[in-house]
């Protein structure tokens, strides 16, 4: 859309409207000359890889209420950004960051699946801690919601942890599923921590959570103190075995927040009338794999069945196990 105008009392303007804002530039009227004045470039959020946009390239019917399933069969990815030349096939995700495209993510048939017969491998090294963000993560991502303030959605994925490979430690800090906001960037916001995430962390398995009302969030200044921490179990509840996850979040900044969590079938999370999320254009992605500073010289973790339901969903739409009829029933 274009509007242009010459009767502003103070200033003549020509407005272009696009998708993402609005970028005012001076309007030149019949005859007159004027100096180019220099247009500052602003970043703007990433729309390519919304929900909507993955939608259109991954056409497989998942199933009533499930935006996306991967059982990682294929036994391949590919991605729209990051990712490996080798990463060229199968279901389309957001974005990989792998610490070393060598070693972060694999596909493997031991130890045996939790269904089909291949399930996705992530490794970290410390060896490869560099100063960029890519090389704390062996992590893959998913489409962006399209608005933040009401994003309801189901998350299902089954993780195995060998107790060999991913050891218990004190004061450990092993992010394994998060769901990310993105900044708005017109307004020069910055990175901010994850407003949910799912952490090793102090011997147990932790879900964290968060919000912001700030239209621009001053790094983590607010959200940090409006932080809230549940331990939902044992890290060793977790060690050489396939463990079944849901989690259902519904953001709001109106006090109509949700956060629940289910392990193996039972309800361990069930939190309602809370702020969540922040107060961003864009709504939040979710996350899988691992996320690391510091620690031994190489951890590893696994992931199958990975679900992602809309707002209509349920557990069962989501649950692992779901196409083989071997999910976890919900325990009474």
């Amino acid at each position: 859309m274009f509007k242009c105008s010459n009767h502003h009392p103070f200033k003549t303007f020509c407005a272009v409207v696009g998708l993402c804002g609005m970028i005012v530039l001076p309007c030149i009227a019949a005859g007159e000359t004027s100096t180019p004045t220099p247009v500052t470039k602003v970043k703007i959020p990433n729309l390519k890889s919304l929900e909507s946009k993955l939608a259109k390239i991954n056409t497989q019917d998942y199933g009533k209420n499930v935006i996306f399933y991967s059982g990682f069969e294929e036994g391949t990815f590919q991605f729209l950004g990051g990712g490996r030349p080798t990463d060229n096939a199968g279901p389309t995700w957001a974005q990989a960051q792998f610490q070393g495209p060598e070693y972060s993510a694999s596909f493997v048939s031991q130890p045996k699946p939790r269904s089909g017969n291949k399930a996705v491998r992530f490794e970290w090294r410390t060896s490869g801690l560099a100063k960029s963000n890519t090389s704390k993560k062996a992590m893959i991502h998913y489409g962006k919601a399209p608005l933040s303030a009401t994003t309801d959605r189901w998350y299902g994925f089954s993780v195995y942890i060998s107790s060999d490979e991913l050891k218990l430690e004190d004061k450990s800090h092993v992010l394994i599923f998060q769901l990310h906001a993105t900044p708005d960037f017109t307004l020069k916001e910055p990175w901010r921590v994850p407003p949910v995430s799912l952490s090793l962390r102090d011997g147990g398995l932790r879900f964290w959570h968060t919000y912001d009302h700030a239209k621009v969030s001053p790094k983590n200044d607010n959200i940090r103190p409006n932080g809230k921490a549940h331990t939902v179990c044992k890290q060793q509840d977790l060690w050489d075995r396939w463990t079944d996850i849901v989690v259902h979040t519904k953001f709001s900044l109106e006090k109509k927040g949700v956060a629940q969590v289910w392990i193996d079938g039972k309800q361990i999370l069930d939190i309602h009338g809370i702020d969540l999320g922040y107060n961003d254009v864009v709504g939040p992605y979710p996350s899988w794999g691992l996320y690391s500073y510091k620690g031994p010289e190489s951890r590893v973790i696994y992931f199958d069945e990975i679900s992602v339901g809309d707002e209509n969903a349920s557990y069962a739409d989501v649950a692992p196990g779901r196409l083989d009829q071997t999910q976890h029933p919900l325990a009474k």
